[in-house]
């Protein structure tokens, strides 16, 4: 921890005389209300005196006076860490309910396989893989393209996926038709708000399905939440259209754990016959 933003503490705020005790006020308040944890290293007094601009003498004597409490620790080539406070146990409290999307944890403990919505196999994470894609990217990322870039993704990253879709998707797609999101929920909150801006009135989601997406979509589309749930037949969607919906949201096949392939020529979605207006949006 250097000494230039610790505690934020300012020499103009401290008192003509008494800056040691002004000093170990402010550190032992900061460990008190838990902003400096047990184990926490000190600045050392050289740094902290030439950042306030006091003699090196105020911060060993209010250390001094720290360790006298029993506050602080400092030891020869360690420094001078935090050595905390005891605070009586918050009161029992019983366990939060589980999450009404989440396995409750006693059962995801004893579970061989977690089929939580949402929860991936972290376990399977390419992490030396991921190491390496990081460092050949920095090795060849210039200057500027380590600061705040387009807001649509990198260009040579839109360039790559423009070329990945034509190649295993069959779409074509220019760079500058892609926007590379960090997650399905921006993806959703960008979609809503753009729906809403053309007027649309509803959006019906598939039963069973996301609870996570269908509050993303009410919340950033502005429409009041109401059951508009339908189940998928076998081809997609059921063709019995409950919602005059403009569109709808499904989950791609690949995320579904019924792994069902639709017949030949169907589709995950298609329009409601009711709807007004024309256009769907797919996001499989």
């Amino acid at each position: 921890m250097t000494g230039a933003d610790f505690l934020q503490l300012s020499p103009g705020a401290a008192p003509v005389r008494g800056l040691t005790g002004w000093l170990a006020d402010a550190i032992r308040a900061a460990i008190m209300d838990g902003r400096l944890r047990a184990g926490t290293p000190l600045p050392a007094t050289r740094l902290l005196a030439g950042d306030l601009g006091v003699p090196r003498g105020v911060i060993v004597e209010a250390y001094q006076r720290l360790a006298d409490e029993g506050l602080v620790s400092a030891r020869p080539g360690a420094g001078t860490r935090v050595l905390g406070v005891s605070r009586p146990a918050p009161a029992a409290a019983g366990p939060p309910p589980p999450g009404p999307l989440l396995v409750p944890p006693g059962w995801r403990e004893r579970a061989d396989i977690d089929l939580s919505p949402g929860v991936p196999d972290l376990s399977g994470f390419p992490r030396a893989a991921w190491i390496r894609a990081e460092r050949a990217v920095l090795e060849q990322a210039s200057v500027s393209e380590l600061g705040y870039g387009d807001p649509r993704g990198s260009l040579s990253l839109r360039t790559e996926l423009a070329g990945w879709l034509a190649r295993t998707r069959g779409l074509r797609a220019d760079p500058g038709d892609i926007i590379v999101v960090t997650g399905v929920a921006q993806a959703l909150a960008l979609l809503a708000q753009v729906l809403q801006a053309r007027g649309l009135g509803e959006i019906a989601v598939e039963d069973p399905g996301s609870r996570g997406a269908r509050d993303d979509l009410a919340y950033w589309s502005g429409l009041p939440k109401r059951d508009c749930r339908e189940p998928p037949d076998a081809p997609g969607f059921s063709s019995s259209c409950r919602c005059a919906s403009t569109v709808r949201r499904s989950s791609p096949m690949k995320r579904s754990p019924r792994r069902s392939r639709p017949r030949p020529g169907a589709r995950r979605w298609r329009r409601c016959s009711r709807t007004s207006a024309t256009g769907a949006a797919p996001t499989g």
